[in-house]
């Protein structure tokens, strides 16, 4: 439904941001696809789908991988792995459709690499906004 990327990287003013889903069904690549909002006053960038499967509809092991550039020069942000099936409602009493999950700075594969916090602010996450089907 939603990627947030929240504490905006300081290396990415000015260049594309997109990401790379890979999954046993292939890679989806939301490069001139799903162009990212901006929201600098309130620090994130935000890609979002459309319709009820949002950004792709997901299943099993997942990898996501987010990249910056311009026209010469690209490079790989960071990446995170996930499985679908341990995404379950926060309130299962609720019949709750929607599932976010939310991974840290530390959590991240090469983020988590800037412990002096030059690219990365100390805060940075991501949050994966899912909706069940």
């Amino acid at each position: 439904y939603s990627i947030r990327l929240v504490g905006i990287p300081r290396f990415t003013a000015g260049k594309d941001v997109w990401f790379v889903i890979t999954s046993v069904d292939g890679k989806f690549s939301s490069k001139g696809k799903f162009p990212p909002e901006r929201r600098p006053a309130d620090d994130y960038i935000m890609f979002t789908g459309s319709g009820r499967t949002g950004l792709a509809a997901l299943n099993g092991d997942i990898r996501l991988e987010f990249f910056c550039g311009g026209m010469f020069d690209t490079e790989k942000m960071f990446q995170f792995w996930f499985n679908t099936r341990f995404l379950v409602p926060e309130n299962e009493q609720d019949d709750a459709e929607n599932v976010d999950l939310v991974l840290t700075k530390g959590e991240l594969d090469k983020a988590c690499k800037d412990t002096k916090h030059t690219k990365y602010s100390d805060t940075f996450k991501v949050v994966l906004s899912f909706v069940s089907p």
